[in-house]
């Protein structure tokens, strides 16, 4: 689950540092080499009551069915800070332990990125988002099996979250997330001014 969303707290200390996800010559995209940084939750912040984690850098993912999907930068307006804000993998604790994973393993989260991205905005129809995250996990290196069991995941239990989009959050992430085609770069609109 991710979305676009204003935050009244601004956390004044550099994010995490860049880090690379894989080593040289394993032939995963460059894409995937660096992930965006990501800024963890304020906890007592209430504008982030589901202690989302915050996308820090724009990033593009690795081009699949000729498209990119693109997160922009934090754009700070005043004293708010209006964002792109992830859990990471959407996975049920019970998963962290049955499967060895948690909400920002690697490189399931290669995947997960884009796909939050393609239903917070619902960039293309849900099906294609779910068809893409697959395609972006092989491109990462996550085997077939594993593939497979987050597929069936998204594809049976991703309609929850989908139906329950309203066009606002709809519209907020489309200020901060966007499906371009492969060799274009996306051009952000304004972020309005809350009032």
């Amino acid at each position: 689950m991710g979305k676009g969303m204003w935050t009244d707290t601004i956390r004044t200390g550099a994010a995490p540092p860049r880090r690379p996800v894989v080593r040289e010559g394993n032939g995963i995209p460059d894409e995937f080499r660096l992930l965006p940084r990501f800024l963890p939750p304020d906890m007592g912040d209430p504008a982030n009551p589901d202690h989302l984690w915050m996308v820090c850098d724009e990033w593009m993912s690795p081009p699949v069915d000729g498209v990119r999907v693109c997160v922009r930068a934090p754009v700070v307006v005043g004293d708010m800070t209006f964002g792109f804000f992830t859990d990471g993998i959407s996975v049920p604790q019970l998963a962290w332990t049955v499967y060895g994973m948690h909400p920002f393993s690697m490189p399931e989260l290669c995947g997960a990125i884009g796909h939050d991205l393609v239903y917070s905005a619902e960039l293309a129809p849900r099906k294609s988002g779910d068809l893409w995250m697959r395609e972006w996990e092989r491109m990462a290196g996550v085997g077939v099996a594993r593939r497979g069991v987050i597929y069936s995941c998204v594809r049976t239990f991703g309609g929850v979250p989908w139906s329950k989009h309203a066009q606002e959050s709809i519209s907020a992430s489309r200020l901060v997330c966007q499906l371009v085609k492969d060799g274009e770069s996306p051009v952000w609109p304004d972020v309005p001014i809350l009032g």
